[in-house]
C-alpha cells in the first residue's frame, strides 16, 4: 500500500516522521519491559538458590559431618579402656548429637517445605544416638563383646541409614540447583536475544519505513511537481497536478503550483 494509506495523509511530513520515531520508542519500551520482567524472574530464581537452597545444602552437609563425628566418638568410647578417654568420647558424642539436631533444625529455616524429610532424618539420628547410649551402657557394664556386636549389626546399619538419607537430600538439592541455574542461564540468554532482535528489528523496520515515507510522501511527489513546473515554464498547462488535497507540505506546494499554472494560463489568454 502507498505510504499515504499507511499514515494519515493530513499530517505534516514531520509529524509522520515523529510517528515512526514514536512507534520505535513504544516498541523499545515494550521490549525493555518484557526483558526487565524476565530478568527480575531470573534474579528471583538466583536469590532462591543463593539464599535458600544452597544454604540448606551446606547446613545438611554440616549435619552429616556432625553425625559422622558422633559415630567416631561412639567407636572411640567403645574401644577404649581408659575412663577419661571414654568420658571425653561420651561428651563429644553428646555434643555432636546436639549439633546434628541443631543443623537439621536450621534446614527448615531455609526450606520449610522439607519438614517431612527433616523429621525423618531426626528420627534416624535419634535411633543412632539411642543405640550409641546402649553401647555405652554395655561398655560400662563390661559387656564389650555385646557392645561390638551391637556396633556392627545395629549401630552401623542405623548410621548408614541416617547418613544416606542426608546424602540423598543433599544430592536432590544439588540437582535442583544445577537444573535451576541452567534454566535461569538459558532464560537470560533467550531474553537478551529477544531484546537484541527487537531493538535491531525495530530499528531496521523504522529506517525502512522512513525511507519509504521519504520516497512516497516526499521524493516522488516533488519529482512530479518539478515535472509539472517545467511543463508550465515551457507552456504546457494540461499536465495534472497531484497532491492538491494533501494536508502536508507537499500539498501546500501542489496548490502553489496550481496558482502558478492558473496565473500562467490567465497571462496567456
Amino acid at each position: 500500500f502507498p505510504m499515504q494509506r499507511l499514515l494519515p495523509i493530513r499530517l505534516p511530513i514531520a509529524a509522520k516522521a515523529m510517528l515512526l520515531i514514536g512507534a520505535l520508542g513504544v516498541m523499545s519500551a515494550a521490549a525493555n519491559w518484557f526483558c526487565l520482567r524476565s530478568l527480575n524472574e531470573i534474579d528471583r530464581i538466583n536469590a532462591t538458590v543463593t539464599q535458600q537452597v544452597e544454604p540448606a545444602r551446606l547446613t545438611l552437609t554440616e549435619a552429616k559431618i556432625a553425625v559422622e563425628s558422633l559415630a567416631l566418638a561412639t567407636y572411640k568410647m567403645a574401644g577404649t579402656n581408659d575412663p577419661d578417654t571414654a568420658r571425653e568420647a561420651t561428651d563429644e558424642r553428646a555434643g555432636q548429637y546436639a549439633a546434628a539436631k541443631a543443623w537439621l533444625n536450621s534446614v527448615l529455616d531455609y526450606l520449610p517445605d522439607l519438614r517431612e524429610d527433616v523429621n525423618g532424618m531426626r528420627r534416624r539420628l535419634d535411633l543412632v544416638n539411642a543405640i550409641a547410649d546402649s553401647v555405652y551402657d554395655m561398655t560400662k557394664a563390661g559387656g564389650r563383646e555385646q557392645a561390638r556386636f551391637t556396633l556392627e549389626f545395629k549401630f552401623d546399619p542405623a548410621l548408614v541409614d541416617a547418613t544416606t538419607s542426608i546424602n540423598r537430600l543433599i544430592d536432590i538439592l544439588g540437582g535442583q540447583n544445577k537444573m535451576t541455574m541452567e534454566a535461569a542461564a538459558e532464560s537470560k540468554a533467550w531474553t537478551y536475544r529477544i531484546l537484541l532482535a527487537t531493538l535491531i528489528g525495530g530499528t531496521v523496520v523504522t529506517v525502512l519505513l522512513a525511507m519509504l515515507l521519504a520516497h512516497r510522501a516526499v521524493a516522488r511527489p516533488l519529482q512530479r511537481l518539478a515535472g509539472v513546473m517545467r511543463g508550465i515554464a515551457q507552456g504546457e498547462f494540461e499536465a495534472p497536478i497531484e497532491g492538491l488535497k494533501r494536508g502536508d507540505e507537499v500539498g501546500t506546494m501542489a496548490r502553489a503550483v496550481l496558482v502558478f499554472r492558473d496565473n500562467a494560463i490567465a497571462l496567456r489568454e
